[in-house]
């Protein structure tokens, strides 16, 4: 939780630096953005389906016991 906070901090100032910048700018003649308590969504319950894992397995091309088998591609 710490990191998270951390990370929303670091973001809002960066926004904040952002638009304190932009106001700077010249030959703008509009007013910028706007301030916010938080800026990010707030969490929304979600509904999980229970038969997800049996057809994410079913449609798999390679299963081996829990996993999916992929290939490792290079670039």
């Amino acid at each position: 939780m710490a990191d998270q906070e951390k990370i929303r901090k670091q973001a809002k100032q960066i926004m904040d630096d952002f638009m304190e910048a932009l106001s700077k700018a010249e030959n703008i003649h509009e007013e910028f953005g706007a301030r916010r308590e938080t800026n990010t969504r707030a969490k929304a319950a979600s509904k999980q389906d229970p038969d997800f894992r049996k057809r994410v397995f079913k449609n798999a091309p390679k299963v081996k016991d829990d996993c999916i088998l992929m290939e490792k591609k290079t670039w």
